[in-house]
């Protein structure tokens, strides 16, 4: 008889031995990947890292770049309007002009004149006059012009003056009219 037991021992403890070392190298290869995972993952990690700090550093210029577009708005509000209070100025210097034109040129012969003066949209005239129908000429004319929208009469007197001995002292407002009539007539002066 043959008795294979040493030799199915010998078989057993190499079949064991095979097993310890594929359990051994599948551990060392198991081990091996979680390391190469994690230094992925680390190095993911580093990399979004840089990539974080480039943006921080780029956001930051991006916002220094927003606040100078915003103190270049705000200076350039402050230019257009100093451009526009100067065409102001140069509108109103021609148009200065004109109303004492028309202010002239709407004087009835009876009336002297005490003042006059501007505030804003209104004129506002003191005066004496020999008579009332020369302040109804001069209502009825001044509203009669293009530069004047309406004249409304504030007070009226008699008074003793060395043009008359019995002379009519007033005072009205006038409203300019800054309508389509004064810039017509601006540019119509701006041709000549």
């Amino acid at each position: 008889m043959i008795n294979l037991l040493p030799w199915r021992e010998k078989k057993r403890q190499a079949a064991n031995k095979r097993y310890k070392a594929h359990l051994g190298l599948g551990m060392l290869i198991a081990a091996l990947i979680v390391l190469l995972i994690r230094q992925a993952i680390v190095e993911m990690n580093e990399q979004q890292g840089r990539i974080n700090a480039m943006l921080a550093s780029e956001i930051g210029q991006l916002d220094q770049q927003v606040a100078e577009v915003a103190s270049l708005r705000t200076e350039q509000d402050a230019v257009r309007e100093r451009i526009r209070i100067i065409e102001n100025l140069q509108q109103d210097r021609a148009t200065v002009v004109r109303i004492l034109d028309e202010l002239v040129m709407s004087m009835p012969i009876e009336i002297l004149l005490r003042s006059v003066r501007r505030e804003e949209q209104f004129l506002f005239i003191e005066g004496l006059s020999i008579s009332y129908s020369g302040i109804t000429e001069l209502m009825r004319r001044l509203e009669a012009s293009a530069l004047f929208a309406s004249a409304i009469l504030n007070d009226i007197t008699t008074e003793t003056s060395a043009v008359a001995e019995d002379a009519f002292a007033f005072s009205l407002s006038v409203e300019l009219n800054y309508g389509a009539s004064l810039s017509d007539k601006n540019t119509e002066l701006g041709a000549e």
